[in-house]
């Protein structure tokens, strides 16, 4: 990992800019990574103050698996995975009994984007975990894993995922295929080189 000194004002203006107040930084971090699959939900209509409220229940639920898996001692692949379904069962139960269509998708590009965003704002220590955390999935990973790793794209829409044992062997195939490297580092490279390439010049 390549390492840069930064200025601290510029840090905290760019992370201002990006997060919002972020004095709860479990907060900014569920939150940034909501809004960057909400667009695939639909609400039927449902009140803003029913919505913030579902939102709120499920981002709470989120920070308590996420400090409850930092408080075990020992962890290998397979415990990490376990706890990922156990968690999106939680947030899809969460939506499913508002009647609010909810899936594997959207729960993965949830948790996963939070602890991305975690990562950035250093709210809390990975390192027992880091290895272990799987790629948040969406079109730009899906055609850069193609591209760079030879992993066919699925013909259904990422966010209409709703088999977690399809998910995990798209997961499980990226970890095999990225080798030695973290998954969530190979997604931190190659995510924004996607965006480079796609753009006109």
């Amino acid at each position: 990992m390549n390492r840069i000194e930064i200025d601290r004002d510029i840090l905290l203006f760019l992370r201002f800019a990006y997060f919002g107040n972020s004095k709860d930084l479990f907060l900014a971090a569920t939150t940034r990574a909501y809004l960057d699959f909400n667009r695939t939900l639909r609400f039927h209509g449902m009140p803003d103050k029913q919505r913030l409220e579902m939102r709120n229940r499920a981002s709470k639920c989120i920070k308590e698996a996420i400090l409850n898996l930092l408080n075990r001692d020992k962890l290998c692949q397979t415990d990490f995975d376990s706890w990922h379904h156990r968690t999106c069962d939680a947030l899809i139960d969460c939506y499913r009994s508002n009647g609010i269509r909810f899936t594997y998708g959207h729960a993965q590009k949830w948790i996963n984007m939070t602890f991305k965003y975690l990562y950035m704002l250093e709210a809390v220590t990975l390192d027992s975990v880091f290895p272990f955390l799987h790629v948040p999935i969406d079109n730009i990973v899906l055609e850069r894993a193609n591209k760079q790793l030879c992993i066919p794209k699925p013909s259904q829409v990422w966010s209409s995922w709703g088999d977690y044992a399809f998910y995990l062997q798209y997961q499980e195939h990226l970890r095999q295929r990225i080798g030695k490297e973290a998954p969530l580092r190979w997604e931190f490279h190659n995510w924004l080189d996607e965006i480079e390439k796609g753009k006109p010049s």
